[in-house]
C-alpha cells in the first residue's frame, strides 16, 4: 500500500452504503465473488462498512480499471464482520 491516508471519508462511505451506492469494483471480480461466497446480504455488507474505523485503515490502493483505462483508487481497511449466519469473517 502506497498512501497511509485514506482518501474517502468513512461517514461518506457509510452514508453512500445506507443509500444503496456500493459498487464491486476491482482489476478482477474478486470482490463480488468473495461478498456473494461469504454469503452477505446486502444489509449485512453496509453494517459491515458502517463499522469500520480509522485504526483499521492500511493504505490506498490506485487501479486502473480494465473498462475505459480509468484510474481509481480504493481504500484499504481490515476488519471483522460477521454473517448472518454467525461466521466471523476477516475482510
Amino acid at each position: 500500500m502506497s498512501n497511509k491516508t485514506s482518501k474517502y471519508s468513512l461517514k461518506e462511505i457509510c452514508q453512500a452504503a445506507k443509500l444503496g451506492n456500493i459498487a464491486y469494483q476491482s482489476q478482477h471480480e474478486k470482490p463480488q465473488i468473495d461478498a456473494l461466497n461469504l454469503g452477505y446480504s446486502v444489509e449485512e455488507l453496509v453494517k459491515c462498512l458502517c463499522s469500520l474505523k480509522d485504526s483499521q485503515f492500511i493504505g490506498s490502493k490506485e487501479y486502473t480499471l480494465p473498462q475505459g483505462n480509468k484510474a481509481v483508487t480504493f481504500d484499504v481497511y481490515i476488519t471483522t464482520c460477521t454473517s448472518s449466519e454467525g461466521h466471523l469473517d476477516t475482510l
